[in-house]
């Protein structure tokens, strides 16, 4: 028997769980969604808001990686190369002063 129009129709507890889950399943975790450093190049601007630097899916903790390389020499004077010779918490002061920390 069908239901009527306008009349409310209840599910069992079970069903509505399942179908809870599997739309769940279906749905893209943003979390897991990220692009690695060095295989794209965004302007300094985006990475230094830390919205959109997170809504791009990048590594907020190597936004220095995703400068272009003459982005990156412009902000930090050095190369990448160099850059990454460098003690910890001098590429932490350099990001600071930057805004990419």
């Amino acid at each position: 028997m069908k239901p009527s129009i306008g009349a409310t129709v209840y599910h069992p507890i079970e069903t509505i769980i399942e179908r809870s889950a599997s739309a769940k399943q279906e749905l893209p975790d943003r979390s897991t969604v990220s692009i690695a450093p060095g295989t794209r190049s965004f302007p300094l601007e985006q990475l230094r808001d830390a919205d959109i630097a997170a809504s791009l899916g990048i590594d907020v903790s190597q936004k220095e990686e995703y400068l272009s390389d003459a982005d990156f020499s412009a902000v930090f004077a050095t190369t990448k190369a160099a850059f990454r010779q460098l003690p910890n918490w001098k590429k932490a002061n350099l990001k600071k002063s930057s805004g990419l920390f």
